[in-house]
């Protein structure tokens, strides 16, 4: 065997040189543990919602959440077991778009075409002739009206599809919105029709021209939004009338919110999302939140192995390239062995003369230092730009 074939080469990742670090040092958080994500889906399984991170320490998660109509303070472990919930008030229950549009029925509204929008609904309806814009809030109050003038014998577009929709109908799309008459496709069951109608909204033909596809499923919305664009999605409803999610369109993060067919219904951006993370970042990120020591070495499809040690106890981990932790594994109790160990190991494979090296930059460009057995440098080379 030659000399560089028993050469073994312990690579340490030295951050010698951090162009982006003060970018890091302000905005990186590696979540290992349970991830927010996580946490979510386990206490909406167990019947929790509207849900909350308010807190996360080393050790624990801190929720809060609804259940039974209680708001409750809720506190999970590492494994996302729960380990103490109290009750810290009561929950109001939220409306769905056809309780709300029940209620503006009550209140003598009529032509009710109504649409989400940041949390609450929206609606423009005619009541005594005239025409008004009305907000419902997500717990069912009535918070404002706007008059808009006269409602007329003839119905406006918005008007027609509040029919259509009283009716059954849904996905309502007009390729004629122009009067004497209107056209509009719409979907009834699975059923895909053309519909023709007059002045006062009845339907004067219809003709089925295909099939329109049946309710999605909660399984399907990372794929339906990553088609749009979106990426890094989490689900944080997925009880109808209508699913929530999350997720990042380029440096926005953004809730949305879909009917049952999978189309997004509303949206709005309420926060940033972070850029793409180097491996020095991720390092110095690891390094700064407790973990000791850090080697993170770069993987297939733009992520991250980690494998670190805390209070005693080894995790290994497979980050993405924004940080998030997609897999971890605990590796029980964490122990380093000296250089002389390591060596004394490798002589028992049946290899010997093995030599030490730490690879690292310095000033941009990438050097390999050789160190003896106590960790002394005993020699040093230049290998080129990093």
């Amino acid at each position: 065997m030659t000399t560089i074939a028993r050469t073994i080469v312990v690579a340490v990742i030295a951050m010698l040189s951090l162009p982006s670090l003060a970018y890091a040092q302000a905005q990186i958080t590696i979540q290992l543990g349970i991830s927010d994500a996580q946490a979510k889906r386990i206490l909406r399984a167990s019947g929790h919602s509207e849900l909350k991170i308010v807190k996360r320490s080393l050790s624990k998660l801190h929720v809060e959440a609804c259940r039974d109509g209680r708001r409750v303070h809720v506190r999970l472990d590492q494994k996302g077991r729960v380990i103490e919930s109290n009750e810290i008030g009561t929950c109001r229950r939220t409306v769905s778009i056809d309780q709300a549009r029940g209620i503006l029925r009550d209140r003598g509204y009529r032509r009710i075409n109504i649409k989400p929008q940041r949390g609450a609904y929206v609606a423009v309806a005619c009541r005594d002739g005239q025409r008004h814009r009305v907000s419902v809030s997500n717990y069912g109050e009535f918070t404002k009206q706007r008059d808009m003038g006269a409602c007329r014998s003839a119905l406006s577009p918005s008007d027609v599809t509040a029919l259509l929709l009283e009716r059954g109908f849904d996905r309502i799309d007009f390729t004629d919105d122009q009067l004497p008459r209107y056209v509009a496709t719409a979907c009834i069951g699975e059923r895909r029709e053309e519909l023709v109608l007059n002045r006062r909204g009845k339907i004067r033909d219809r003709l089925q021209i295909g099939k329109c596809d049946p309710p999605i499923t909660t399984d399907q919305i990372p794929a339906i939004l990553a088609k749009l664009g979106f990426d890094r999605i989490q689900v944080t409803d997925d009880r109808l009338p209508r699913y929530r999610a999350e997720a990042c369109r380029g440096t926005n993060r953004i809730e949305l919110a879909l009917n049952k067919f999978g189309a997004v219904i509303d949206q709005y951006t309420f926060d940033r999302c972070p850029p793409p993370i180097t491996l020095a970042q991720l390092t110095d990120a690891l390094t700064r939140q407790g973990f000791k020591p850090v080697f993170v070495e770069p993987d297939a499809g733009d992520t991250f192995n980690v494998n670190v040690c805390r209070d005693g106890n080894r995790i290994m981990a497979s980050v993405s390239k924004y940080g998030d932790v997609l897999d971890q594994r605990d590796k029980g109790a964490c122990s380093l062995p000296s250089l002389p160990a390591i060596a004394e190991g490798f002589r028992h494979r049946g290899l010997s003369a093995t030599k030490f090296y730490v690879e690292g930059c310095r000033d941009g460009y990438r050097v390999r230092a050789t160190i003896n057995p106590f960790g002394e440098p005993a020699a040093r080379e230049q290998l080129g730009p990093c």
